[in-house]
């Protein structure tokens, strides 16, 4: 793409998030009239992407690392076989954990972009293009419903928005599963785990979610962005089968592969 013609989409692109910050009509109407009045831009690129469904356009799709196999319950790095030590050794509380890509530049700009910079369109982007591949690539049953991963009120206050419900929002309206937004609660506010080293974040969350169960449900996916250490997943996930739940699975957008730090145990996340 030539330069100027960059430079007139990224202005134009510009033009039309001012739009959806100042006018003051409902989310939903602002949303149709921002897609009325630009065409998909792709994020990375700013050029028009053909598919509005699909994260970027063409071309720098490619640039996406697609998460490559790792060990079947948490989908991390391993070298050889199916399941890694560490699930051998202390198993989580979830089944599995799914993600189709890599958290790596580019996508993880995007996440950054859609769980800080109240972009809903693109947290619905992301949610869609997942949705996808949880369908293509999912060789058991379905779950009965949806959990994206709640925040404490207070952070919800703070951000106006929960970003894990908007990606659960857009692979409920793809899959058609239902989602079950209040079975979890966040108890008290704790420390962003971005801001915790490994082994901090296997124990900051301990106590911080509780559950409820719900008649003829046993099944069920948590919704959440990016998977790093496993400790919200498997806190969550802890919770629900404490409540008694049969199977808990983890869907995400990106899977960051810790093949190069030693972790901890899943049993310290008590």
């Amino acid at each position: 793409m030539k330069e100027g013609s960059t430079c007139r989409n990224a202005n134009y692109f510009y033009r039309c998030n001012l739009i959806r910050k100042r006018i003051s009509f409902p989310k939903f109407s602002v949303s149709k009239i921002c897609n009325w009045l630009a065409p998909a831009l792709c994020p990375i690129c700013f050029g028009f992407q053909q598919d509005p469904s699909s994260i970027a356009c063409n071309d720098c799709t490619t640039s996406i690392q697609p998460n490559v196999a790792g060990c079947s319950i948490c989908n991390d790095y391993i070298e050889s076989g199916s399941i890694c030590g560490r699930c051998i050794s202390s198993p989580p509380h979830f089944d599995c954990l799914i993600a189709p890509w890599l958290y790596k530049s580019p996508l993880d700009t995007l996440i950054g972009k859609a769980k800080f910079q109240q972009n809903y369109a693109l947290a619905s982007r992301l949610g869609h293009a997942a949705a996808n591949y949880f369908l293509a690539n999912y060789s058991d049953n379905l779950p009965q419903a949806l959990v994206p991963v709640p925040l404490h009120i207070s952070r919800l206050r703070e951000r106006g928005y929960n970003q894990a419900t908007l990606i659960a929002a857009a692979i409920s309206k793809v899959s058609g599963i239902p989602i079950l937004g209040n079975v979890v609660r966040k108890e008290h506010a704790t420390v962003p785990q971005r801001e915790l080293r490994f082994k901090e974040r296997l124990t900051s969350l301990n106590q911080a979610f509780s559950a409820h169960k719900l008649p003829n449900i046993e099944h069920l996916a948590i919704i959440d962005d990016v998977a790093t250490s496993g400790a919200t997943l498997n806190t969550i996930a802890k919770a629900l089968k404490h409540s008694g739940y049969q199977r808990i699975d983890g869907w995400c957008i990106a899977r960051s592969k810790n093949n190069e730090i030693k972790l901890g145990d899943y049993a310290t996340m008590v």
